[in-house]
């Protein structure tokens, strides 16, 4: 392979050519190219699995890897559901056998779990992004778009792309690759923006969202305005956890696409981005904390803190992470929170802790707040590190324009 990495010794068993074999989930490397090998150099039959490179590699997943004693294969899961999932998820290459020769996933099929080679027309050499119309047929009927349509396009790896909401305005949702190097600098902000006591969880997969043209051009403009007022858009990366609808399973199965439900917070930021009449209705109201700076929406660079509100996404599912029995009977807590993209604009730095709107009206601009007459776009609560009271920073601004999701998280609790 590519990338400039030390070449791998090869196998140990005398006669073989083949490199060594190294687990992609511990990185052990191994002596041999694999069992077989082993098995021969050492003269013995191959054993059962055990010990760090024996659990599934489904992302989440401790179970034991399936072992065939007639064969003495050794396979990568512990069932043929958890290597279906990994593959869905993006988290493993499908087998050779199976990809017909297209070794580029850019080259595959858009229907998700198909890797026929796309359709190309011999007269126009235009490649389609289905292998046929029957699968074209299946994937709009799931509610599933092209991978193409994805923010950033097939090379990005998409696993699905999934459509928006029927009826309104057009926008995707892209499952991403866990080898795509946005997922990377989203997974790294989000564990380093972890603070609170508790463990860290487990990242289950990470969505990008391409916005709809109202939403984004909205967003543009704010900034415009902005800018005409000489007025930095002072853009942060935030995060923001909501709630959800009771029925909504989204992001927690990978085989459900957006919800269709006015009440579910998640699926409708998604889809219209944010809207202050709904504020009170959603995290903070059902999790029971108090709007301290007013009817806006808050945002925190501390994703432990946004995780108090995504409380109210909360769902219970197999540890595994999958929507189909693991074979274990683990179950775990599931949250959701988005990564946003915040115009904070001349942010008003508040170390009180509490602002309620008669104390806003001096410090917000007239556009932000009802019978204001002050020059700040948005609020920041200080923390106590910084001459403030909060235990965390948080970040609230008053205009539905100043913020648009960019990613949406799926994380396991751990306890």
């Amino acid at each position: 392979g590519g990338g400039g990495g030390a070449m791998l010794p090869s196998c140990a068993n005398r006669g073989c050519s083949k490199v060594v074999h190294v687990n992609k989930k511990s990185g052990f490397q191994h002596p041999y190219c694999g069992r077989t090998c082993a098995s021969s150099a050492e003269g013995r039959a191959p054993k059962r699995p055990h010990g760090m490179c024996a659990t599934c590699n489904l992302q989440g997943c401790d179970a034991p890897v399936w072992f065939d004693e007639a064969t003495g294969r050794v396979h990568d899961f512990c069932s043929k559901t958890h290597a279906n999932a990994a593959i869905a998820h993006g988290e493993w290459e499908p087998s050779l056998k199976n990809r017909q020769g297209h070794r580029n996933p850019a080259a595959h099929c858009s229907l998700p779990g198909c890797t026929a080679q796309r359709y190309v027309d011999e007269m126009t050499g235009r490649r389609h992004d289905y292998c046929g119309k029957t699968h074209a047929d299946k994937a709009k009927a799931q509610g599933h778009r092209p991978v193409s349509d994805g923010l950033r396009g097939a090379d990005n790896g998409y696993s699905m792309v999934w459509a928006g909401r029927d009826g309104e305005p057009d926008y995707t949702i892209g499952l991403m690759s866990s080898h795509s190097s946005e997922y990377a600098n989203v997974k790294t902000q989000f564990y380093g923006g972890w603070k609170h006591t508790e463990r860290k969880p487990a990242i289950m997969r990470i969505y990008d969202i391409k916005n709809p043209d109202p939403i984004h051009d909205g967003y543009k403009h704010y900034a415009d305005e902005l800018e005409a007022q000489g007025t930095e858009k002072n853009i942060k990366r935030r995060f923001h956890g909501t709630s959800m609808d009771a029925n909504c399973r989204f992001g927690f199965d990978h085989t459900q696409r957006p919800c269709q439900s006015p009440t579910c917070a998640v699926c409708c930021i998604a889809a219209r981005g944010f809207d202050r009449s709904h504020v009170r209705g959603g995290g903070a109201q059902m999790w029971g904390g108090a709007l301290r700076y007013g009817t806006g929406h808050y945002f925190s660079k501390t994703s432990s803190k946004a995780n108090d509100y995504a409380a109210a996404s909360e769902r219970e599912g197999k540890h595994g992470g999958g929507n189909m029995p693991d074979g274990t009977g683990r179950t775990a807590q599931f949250r959701i929170m988005f990564l946003c993209s915040v115009q904070l604009g001349n942010t008003y730095n508040d170390t009180a802790g509490r602002l309620e709107e008669v104390n806003l009206r001096p410090i917000l601009k007239n556009e932000r707040l009802e019978n204001a007459f002050g020059q700040h776009d948005s609020v920041t609560g200080l923390t106590r590190d910084d001459g403030g009271v909060l235990n965390w920073e948080e970040n609230v601004v008053y205009d539905d324009r100043c913020a648009i999701p960019s990613y949406l998280i799926v994380y396991r609790m751990e306890t």
